[in-house]
C-alpha cells in the first residue's frame, strides 16, 4: 500500500477529517453564534453546549469570555463551567476568570472559577495569587473551592502555603480539611506551614486530624 496514502490516512483519522464538532446536532459556529441572541436562555444553552463540546470549542473563547460579564447569573455559570471543560485550551482567560473569582457577586460563580482556574493552568502559573486571595471569600464554599483547586494544582502552588497554613484556622471544617490536603500536595516545601498543621493534628475533630497528620507525614517526605 501506498505510504503516503496511510500517512493521509492516518491524518485525516487524528484530526476527525476536519468535521466540526457538534452537539445536539449543531457545530461549535452555531453555538457561538447562539451566545450573541438577546434571549438569556438561548445564551445559557449554548454555553453549556460548548462545555459539553470542550476543548475541541476552543473558537468560542472570546465569546465565553465576554459571557463572564454577562447580567446573566445563570450564563456567566455556564461560561465558567464551559472554560473549565476547555482545560489548558482555554489558558487566554485566566485573567478573565481570575477577575470573576475576585470579583463575581454570585458565590456560585466564584466556586465554578477557582475550579476553572485550576484546570486552565495546572502549572498554577498566574492563578496561585488569586486563588490564595479567594481563601478569604466570604463565603465558605468559595474557601474550600479555592484550596481544593490549589491541592489540584499541588507543588506549584507553593505561593499560597502561607495563606493556606492561614485557612487551617478556618471556623469552617471542609475548608481547613482542604486546605491541609492543599499543603500534602505541595509537599516539603510547605514546611513554613507544619506549626499550624501540628495545631490542627491536635484537633479534636476526625476530619481535620487525619487531614493534618497527612499533611505532616507528605511535607516529612513519608
Amino acid at each position: 500500500m501506498n505510504r503516503t496514502f496511510v500517512l493521509c490516512c492516518v491524518v485525516l483519522m487524528s484530526y476527525g477529517c476536519g468535521k466540526e464538532a457538534t452537539h445536539r446536532g449543531k457545530g461549535v459556529a452555531q453555538w457561538r453564534e447562539a451566545l450573541r441572541e438577546s434571549d438569556p436562555q438561548a445564551r445559557r444553552e449554548a454555553a453549556e453546549a460548548l462545555g459539553k463540546i470542550g476543548p475541541r470549542a476552543k473558537a468560542a473563547l472570546p465569546e465565553l469570555a465576554a459571557a463572564l460579564k454577562d447580567s446573566d447569573d445563570g450564563l456567566r455559570t455556564q461560561a465558567v463551567i464551559a472554560l473549565w471543560a476547555m482545560g489548558p485550551d482555554a489558558r487566554t482567560v485566566v485573567p478573565d476568570l481570575a477577575a470573576v473569582l475576585r470579583g463575581d457577586k454570585i458565590s456560585e460563580v466564584r466556586v465554578n472559577a477557582a475550579g476553572a482556574l485550576a484546570s486552565v493552568a495546572p502549572d498554577g502559573e498566574d492563578v496561585v495569587t488569586p486563588l490564595g486571595e479567594a481563601l478569604k471569600d466570604k463565603d465558605s464554599n468559595v474557601r474550600a473551592a479555592a484550596a481544593k483547586a490549589l491541592m489540584k494544582i499541588g507543588k506549584p502552588a507553593t505561593g499560597a502555603v502561607g495563606a493556606l497554613a492561614e485557612a487551617l484556622k478556618d471556623k469552617d471544617g471542609s475548608v481547613r480539611v482542604a486546605a491541609a490536603y492543599a499543603l500534602a500536595e505541595i509537599g516539603r516545601d510547605a514546611r513554613a506551614a507544619v506549626p499550624a498543621l501540628q495545631t490542627l493534628a491536635r484537633s479534636k475533630d476526625r476530619m481535620d486530624h487525619s487531614a493534618a497528620a497527612h499533611a505532616l507525614g507528605k511535607i516529612a517526605g513519608e
